[in-house]
């Protein structure tokens, strides 16, 4: 059973006098002790959706459900107890930390006790000492271990991990992602974690869906899109990352540009930059399901889909 369900839901913004979704019909579901990778470009929704999904936005249309219970966008109010266990990390620690206030202070809002606060410092391999600190007084990848135990204070049955490594150095990023795993694992807690790297949403989750342009164009256990990518963009996406070997060659180039958000092209919507678009990309794309695949894509009626086609 999925303890956190997004169901076809819709997110609209307004600017300068148009309206762009940003976020078209999705849905995603999130089991226990479960890691879900969402990736994708910039711009195709990501972070919108992860805001609705933790209720820090209210959709347009669609559902969110945590442990059955539909999901209260946040306003003056105090969270329903209920809803506490769907947490969020984000990618600015500006966004969880107080600068005003102690890290104790901060994480004693979660917790019960002093002895609590210790326990959630030596959890994410900080110091005792750190309580005593203001989160200025730490580097970035400890300011983000300290957001995490924030996160971690009101035992979490979900997190919502957006983009939460992508400010830091190499070696804080290896940190910061083993530590969320390990903790996931751990407390058999779902993890639904954002990213624009493919290649490090490989090495952590369980199973990936690939966003683009506000919609899911395909999901699958992770192993299994990664070997087998049948979406052209999710083959484009593979194809970027970078691969070690003895013959030196550059990672391919998804070529065009991003379509503007508020002028999406009909149809398929990865149309305009796919290099095996056809007439009948010009019509919405079936979404297909195999077993535990989802693709969205005309040549997925072709056995193989892309897979069966030379993108290189």
């Amino acid at each position: 059973m999925s303890v956190l369900e997004i169901e076809d839901v819709t997110v609209e913004h307004r600017s300068a006098g148009r309206t762009v979704r940003a976020v078209d019909g999705v849905s995603i579901a999130v089991r226990p002790g479960e890691i879900v990778g969402l990736v994708g470009e910039s711009g195709c929704g990501k972070s919108s959706l992860a805001r609705v999904a933790v209720g820090l936005s209210a959709p347009r249309s669609g559902a969110v459900r945590f442990g059955g219970r539909p999901v209260t966008p946040l306003g003056w109010r105090r969270r329903h107890p209920d809803e506490v266990g769907l947490q969020m990390v984000f990618q600015n620690t500006a966004g969880s930390l107080n600068p005003r206030r102690t890290v104790g202070d901060q994480l004693a809002d979660g917790v019960r006790n002093g002895r609590q606060v210790r326990e959630l410092l030596a959890q994410v391999g900080m110091p005792e000492s750190a309580a005593e600190k203001y989160p200025h007084e730490f580097s970035g990848g400890q300011r983000q271990r300290l957001a995490i135990a924030r996160t971690l204070a009101p035992e979490p049955a979900v997190i919502v991990a957006d983009e939460p490594v992508t400010a830091l150095d190499a070696s804080s990023q290896a940190q910061v992602v083993n530590l969320l795993v390990g903790l996931v694992r751990a407390r058999d807690m779902g993890m639904l974690f954002i990213s624009h790297d493919l290649a490090l949403v490989r090495q952590i989750a369980d199973r990936t869906a690939v966003m683009y342009l506000g919609r899911i164009v395909e999901t699958a256990p992770t192993e299994r899109l990664w070997s087998d990518p049948r979406h052209p963009y999710t083959r484009a996406l593979v194809d970027a990352v970078p691969v070690i070997s003895e013959h030196a060659t550059l990672p391919a180039v998804l070529a065009g540009e991003v379509p503007d958000p508020a002028n999406i092209p009909s149809g398929c919507r990865f149309r305009s930059r796919c290099p095996h678009a056809m007439p009948t990309c010009d019509q919405e794309p079936p979404v297909l399901t195999d077993d535990d695949r989802t693709v969205a894509c005309w040549l997925a009626e072709q056995k193989g889909g892309v897979s069966n086609v030379d993108t290189r």
